[in-house]
């Protein structure tokens, strides 16, 4: 069950950001969601980079549609993974 509140919320602009030692952030990319109504099908994007050296990777909530910022879930696949993508 999905709760009232939730449904005016959501992440607008973001950036993913990445870290070998948690310390040190480097940008990989930004990006934008579109907005998403009450009646909206569940959003699956998906965003494509070279593969870089990290250990540590975040999403970083630059701008937010309605009451808040938030994901539901956020996936990150390896180069070994990338063909079952």
């Amino acid at each position: 069950m999905r709760l009232p509140f939730l449904l005016h919320r959501g992440t607008r602009d973001f950036r993913v950001q990445i870290s070998k030692d948690m310390y040190q952030w480097e940008n990989l990319f930004d990006g934008t969601l579109p907005p998403q109504t009450p009646c909206s099908r569940p959003l699956s994007i998906t965003y494509k980079f070279k593969p870089q050296p990290m250990k540590y990777i975040r999403l970083y909530a630059r701008s937010y549609y309605g009451d808040g910022a938030g994901l539901e879930f956020f996936n990150v696949y390896s180069p070994e993974d990338c063909g079952k993508c």
